[in-house]
């Protein structure tokens, strides 16, 4: 198990006491370090988390999950992945019917596929400008299932077309949920 996260390791921060740079980001004041690598933005609140790790930002989200096992952390990202797929899709279909994009009745049902028939996807070649949203460890290289393919973009790792959640990792999962546009987060170099 790993060991508990210090005060010091989580930073919150108010937006509205911030001084903008330039570029419209943030100045961060001098408590947040070169080690606060990972900033998310509370949309409860509008603070800015600080965290040194993703894992500690995940911690800040579940207060269980520091003190789970490395297989529990795993099962609790897969689970929060799953439900994030569900809802998104919806929203993504119903925001293609509100602007009056033209699903086919395939395409339709594909997009609304139950996370536990997203097999039924391996190999295909998703064209439509709709983002079809699928979760990393379904298809190869973690199965001997065909990766779906924009056909779009090509066999390309973040196609537009396609969305990503990717839990086997905690930071792999945090930046899938900022591409797919679920967080507001920002990684500062390292």
């Amino acid at each position: 198990m790993k060991a508990m996260t210090s005060p010091a390791d989580i930073i919150r921060i108010r937006r509205s006491t911030l001084k903008l740079n330039p570029d419209g980001s943030p100045t961060l004041p001098a408590t947040v370090t070169p080690r606060h690598v990972f900033c998310w933005t509370d949309p409860a609140q509008g603070d800015l988390i600080c965290t040194r790790t993703a894992e500690d930002l995940l911690g800040f989200w579940w207060p269980s999950y520091l003190g789970a096992s490395e297989e529990s952390r795993r099962r609790m990202r897969l689970a929060n992945a799953v439900a994030t797929r569900t809802t998104l899709a919806a929203e993504i279909v119903d925001k293609a019917d509100t602007d009056g994009v033209d699903l086919t009745s395939q395409q339709r049902e594909q997009l609304l596929l139950p996370t536990s028939r997203l097999h039924e996807l391996a190999g295909l070649t998703w064209s439509s400008t709709i983002p079809l949203v699928l979760i990393e460890g379904t298809f190869a290289p973690d199965t001997d299932l065909a990766a779906p393919i924009s056909g779009i973009d090509g066999d390309v790792r973040e196609p537009g077309n396609l969305i990503w959640l990717r839990p086997r990792t905690a930071e792999g999962f945090l930046r899938s949920l900022a591409r797919a546009g679920r967080i507001e987060l920002s990684v500062r170099d390292r």
